[in-house]
Order: C-alpha cells, then structure tokens, then sequence
C-alpha cells in the first residue's frame, strides 16, 4: 500500500529486498512485493544509499516507522547482519527461501 502526501512524497508499508547474485531470487521477489519497491544488496553488503531509501520509503510523518522489509534469499546471499542492521532502526524484517517465496506471497 502506498500513500502520498500533498507534495508528492511517497511511502510505503514493506519494501522487499534481495541480492543481485541470485537470479532465481528475482521472480519470487516480484511476488513477495506485490507492486512495491524492490531494491538490491551487493556482495553481501547493504549499500548506505539503499538503506537510506528503504529508510525514505518507510519513514511516516512524525518519525512513525511501521513498516516491513521482506528479504528473499539465503542467509549467505543476504547476510543476517543486514537483518540486524534493519532491525536496529526498528523495522520488521521477514525471511524468505527464494524456492519457497512465491507461495509465501
């Protein structure tokens, strides 16, 4: 679900993330995100950008963070220190196998 203020700042309330490594991740994560935002990790490292995106997109205003960050892939594509990273900010964060994903959806 997405919502748009009057100047035309959007948020959202999952962001759905996965490495670019994995190729079969790709079609799962489609699914998982359901039209929302799909960003990458690289190397097993979250990007300072993408996390401050991920960031953006969740951020209500008044500083109210609601929002889910689905990860669909192995803990070795997408390392767990990502996940502890996301939830130090409080955010939710879910696991997804990439051969188990879509079903998930």
């Amino acid at each position: 679900m997405t919502e748009t203020d009057g100047i035309g700042v959007s948020w959202v309330d999952h962001v759905t993330l996965l490495t670019t490594d994995d190729p079969s991740a790709a079609a799962p994560a489609a699914a998982i995100a359901a039209g929302g935002p799909v960003l990458f990790v690289r190397d097993g490292r979250l990007d300072p950008r993408v996390r401050d995106e991920i960031l953006r997109l969740l951020q209500r205003p008044h500083g109210f963070r609601h929002g889910t960050v689905d990860i669909v892939g192995t803990a070795t594509d997408v390392p767990e220190s990502i996940e502890s990273e996301l939830r130090a900010v409080d955010l939710r964060v879910r696991r997804f196998e990439p051969g188990s994903a879509a079903s998930a959806a």
